[in-house]
């Protein structure tokens, strides 16, 4: 069993309160995915989890997740596998009218 390390940036307003680290995740099955991250993230970094995601453990609308600089329909990144060195980047979506 191997690990995989991710490393996590963040643009404003995340950059006010959290500091680009990088983190390490148990690899328990052959398919390590964006949501069991997202699940990881509700033991490892609490007070970050609680501000991506809603009381049902759903990442907010307004919460914008890159994965190695790509933007992805939330619900196929949420599927998408991560590997060792991959880089996810926390911002708000920006929209306008």
């Amino acid at each position: 069993m191997h690990a995989v390390r991710v490393f996590l940036k963040f643009l404003q307003p995340f950059s006010l309160y959290f500091e680009d680290t990088t983190i390490t995740l148990p690899k328990a099955s052959s398919n390590l995915t964006f949501k069991a991250f997202i699940d990881h993230l509700r033991k490892e970094l609490p007070e970050l989890y609680h501000e991506i995601c809603d009381n049902h453990g759903n990442v907010q609308a307004h919460v914008l997740c890159l994965l190695n600089d790509k933007i992805f329909p939330l619900t196929e990144l949420m599927e998408r596998p991560l590997t060792d060195g991959d880089v996810i980047t926390f911002g708000y979506a920006i929209g306008g009218g």
